[in-house]
C-alpha cells in the first residue's frame, strides 16, 4: 500500500487542473518510488538495476540530488517528474553535451516524467509541465535538457522543445533522442499545457 500523502502545495492551477506538489517528506518519496516501479517494471517491463523488487519501488543514485514533483488522486500518485537544477547527472551532462548551452550552473534536467496508464489523457502531463519550467525559471536556469523516447518526440516539440545532436540508445530504457528548451520561451509556449493532452 502506498504511503499517505501531505496536501502542502508548490502550484495550484485552474480549479479544473491537477495540483502539483513537491515531494520532501520521506512517505511522499516512497511513493513515488513505488509508482515508478508500477510504471517502469510492472507495465513496461524494464530491466532496471536499481529496481528493489522486496519493496517494489524505483529509486536511483541521481534521485538525491533531484528536486520531485508529483500529482495525486484519491492517496496514490498518479503523475511524477524528476527535476536537476543547475547540476545535471554526470552521465546526462555527457550524454546530452550540456556544456553546448553555457556553464551547467544555468542548465536544468528533467528525467523520470511519467503518468498514470489511465491519466495520460489528462491534464496531468500539463501540469507538472507548467510547474517545472515555472521552477527552473524563478531558478534563474537558461535552458532545460531531457531525453525521450523517439515516439514522445511529437509531444515535447508541442511544449516548445527541440531535438538535436545524435540520438543515443541507453542500456536500460533503449533508443533516446535529446531535446531542450530556452527557458526565456518556455513561459509563453507552456501557458498552452492546459490544453493539451498527453499521448
Amino acid at each position: 500500500m502506498a504511503p499517505s500523502l501531505p496536501t502542502s502545495t508548490v502550484h495550484e492551477f485552474a480549479p479544473a487542473a491537477p495540483i502539483v506538489r513537491a515531494a520532501h517528506q520521506p512517505a511522499e518519496l516512497a511513493a513515488i518510488w513505488q509508482f515508478r516501479y508500477g510504471i517502469y517494471i510492472a507495465e513496461m517491463g524494464k530491466p532496471l538495476a536499481c529496481a528493489d523488487h522486496e519493496r517494489r519501488w524505483l529509486c536511483e543514485p541521481a534521485d538525491q540530488d533531484a528536486r520531485h514533483l508529483y500529482v495525486a488522486a484519491d492517496g496514490a500518485v498518479v503523475g511524477s517528474m524528476r527535476l536537476h537544477v543547475g547540476r545535471l547527472p554526470a552521465m546526462a551532462a555527457e550524454r546530452l553535451d550540456a556544456g553546448r548551452f553555457g556553464p551547467e550552473a544555468g542548465i536544468g534536467f528533467v528525467s523520470k516524467t511519467m503518468v498514470a496508464a489511465g491519466r495520460r489523457r489528462s491534464q496531468v502531463f500539463a501540469a507538472l509541465s507548467q510547474a517545472a519550467y515555472r521552477g527552473f525559471a524563478e531558478a534563474g536556469m537558461t535552458h532545460v535538457l531531457l531525453h525521450c523516447r523517439p515516439s514522445l518526440v511529437a509531444l515535447y516539440e508541442r511544449l516548445g522543445f527541440a531535438p538535436y545532436g545524435v540520438a543515443f540508445v541507453d542500456a536500460e530504457v533503449g533508443p533516446q533522442v535529446a531535446m531542450h528548451i530556452a527557458v526565456a520561451t518556455a513561459p509563453a509556449v507552456l501557458r498552452r499545457g492546459a490544453e493539451m493532452e498527453a499521448a
